[in-house]
């Protein structure tokens, strides 16, 4: 399946991807995710790092499976979670407020290309909405 992000600042993509690689170290010390998450997510910060380097905005589209666009769905939805109870025990850090224009684009614009996959896939991300602000349509 097509996943495109964008179009989005650089100045948010690049504060995003300057928390999420942060963020996962930190994560990297815990036991919550999977190595195959933290590192699928690694790959995805070195890809989008160049891009969002530049001047202009950021855009990027990918072809994924959705199996795969779940699983990081689903991982990135389990990150959160654990930052927020990191966060709480002073181990890590909250996103700032620059990076939630990447942080909700990113999050919406793949949860739209998979909700179209299959009605298995939708049922997936209407699960994902009820649960977790920043999916919601709304």
């Amino acid at each position: 399946m097509r996943v495109e992000i964008g179009p989005v600042s650089c100045v948010s993509a690049r504060a995003w991807i300057a928390y999420a690689t942060e963020t996962l170290a930190v994560l990297r010390t815990l036991d919550d995710l999977p190595p195959s998450v933290l590192d699928a997510f690694e790959g995805l910060l070195d890809t989008w790092r160049p891009i969002a380097a530049r001047i202009d905005t950021f855009r990027w589209e990918g072809d994924e499976p959705p199996e795969r666009v779940k699983y990081l769905l689903h991982g990135l939805y389990t990150a959160g979670l654990v930052t927020e109870r990191e966060a709480e025990r002073g181990r890590a850090h909250l996103r700032p407020a620059v990076a939630d224009e990447f942080h909700f684009v990113l999050v919406r614009e793949a949860l739209a290309a998979l909700e179209h996959e299959s009605d298995a896939d939708a049922h997936f991300v209407k699960l994902l909405r009820d649960v977790w602000d920043v999916a919601r349509d709304d």
